[in-house]
């Protein structure tokens, strides 16, 4: 009779996920609108930008684009995308790998654009790097939005020594921002830009027209496919975390049901909520693909996978290395195309 019941209830099922999987990216952002409004102590004024950011630019994949603006201090949050630190030291290791040694920062008021600057200096501070002397020239935090007064915010850079500049705006912010630098001159033969991942966006093959070739970004993917995926990787964590609490002796008298209704008359917070996410974080899992799951303790992934991308000639970003944990590795490229590129690289390393 139960098994006949099931698959009485199957089609109804299939029909909720079929309707889950269109609604998918409305049901983010309205989740991560929830989880700031009730979930998370405001920290400075980053997750109020990345509230402003949500309802002013609509981003495409809302589960990655706003993976770090979600990660704050003592929340319960468990990061399955890179974070802003991933992606500041990569982007670091790219001027490291070519001698860069000096660089300014362009972001906006995009949420986390505090978090990426900070990750930079504290990176810079690390015992890696101390016998790789980097200097920041300039960080310039933009306030505008219209290319003629971001024009006007940008002229002191112009005048700097500066030739390496990391961008991390938004990918609509990142049109107006480059074509006031085009306006500028700073977007010819002797700069080189490093774009962040909410630069590159998801379109790899339509880059706004005023992204100079050459430029170069820091990538993973976050299209609503990949999005799918990572819904199997946290089920996977969820139940690697369950598993971890049931085979904790100390657990055995343990209820984990929350005393929550609807009516108000219960708790208004999972006081075993704390106790459950220590287990998540320390689920330690194996995935089809991409590297082994495992957390630090903010929350964020141990080990990430970024690739590296160039703008060619054609308006195309291309993958030409790929950065982890372990360090970054460029591909060398043959024949012409190398000659290239070094070409490219000693034009525009001047510092």
């Amino acid at each position: 009779m139960g098994k006949q019941r099931l698959e009485t209830y199957l089609p109804i099922l299939d029909k909720l996920y079929e309707q889950l999987s269109r609604r998918l990216e409305a049901f983010s952002k309205i989740s991560f609108l929830l989880r700031l409004l009730v979930d998370f102590p405001l920290r400075e004024d980053s997750e109020i930008k990345a509230a402003q950011t949500f309802t002013e630019h609509y981003p495409e994949d809302i589960a990655f684009e706003f993976s770090d603006e979600m990660r704050v201090a003592d929340s319960k949050i468990l990061q399955l995308a890179p974070s802003v630190e991933h992606q500041a030291e990569a982007m670091l290791s790219i001027l490291r790998r070519y001698s860069w040694h000096s660089f300014a920062v362009i972001t906006t008021q995009i949420g986390g654009h505090e978090d990426f600057v900070r990750a930079i200096r504290d990176l810079m501070q690390k015992t890696l790097y101390h016998e790789f002397k980097f200097t920041i020239v300039k960080i310039v935090t933009l306030k505008e939005t219209e290319r003629i007064l971001i024009r006007s915010e940008m002229e002191d850079l112009a005048d700097s020594e500066a030739r390496i500049i990391l961008l991390f705006a938004s990918r609509q912010e990142a049109f107006e921002i480059m074509a006031a630098a085009r306006d500028l001159g700073l977007t010819g033969k002797h700069y080189v830009w490093i774009a962040a991942q909410s630069v590159v966006g998801t379109q790899l093959d339509t880059p706004p027209g005023h992204f100079p070739p050459g430029m170069l970004g820091v990538y993973f993917n976050t299209t609503i496919n990949r999005l799918h995926d990572e819904l199997e990787r946290a089920v996977t964590v969820f139940a690697h975390g369950l598993e971890l609490f049931v085979n904790d002796h100390r657990n055995s008298n343990i209820n984990l049901l929350p005393n929550l209704t609807c009516n108000g008359t219960g708790q208004t917070r999972w006081n075993k909520g704390d106790l459950l996410f220590k287990y998540l974080r320390n689920v330690s899992a194996s995935v089809k693909q991409g590297p082994n799951i495992s957390f630090n303790m903010d929350g964020s992934l141990k080990y990430v996978e970024l690739q590296v991308l160039n703008l060619n000639n054609k308006g195309v970003w291309e993958k030409i290395g790929v950065w982890t944990d372990t360090g970054l590795d460029i591909k060398i490229l043959s024949g012409q195309e190398e000659a290239q590129y070094r070409h490219l690289v000693c034009q525009k390393n001047l510092i």
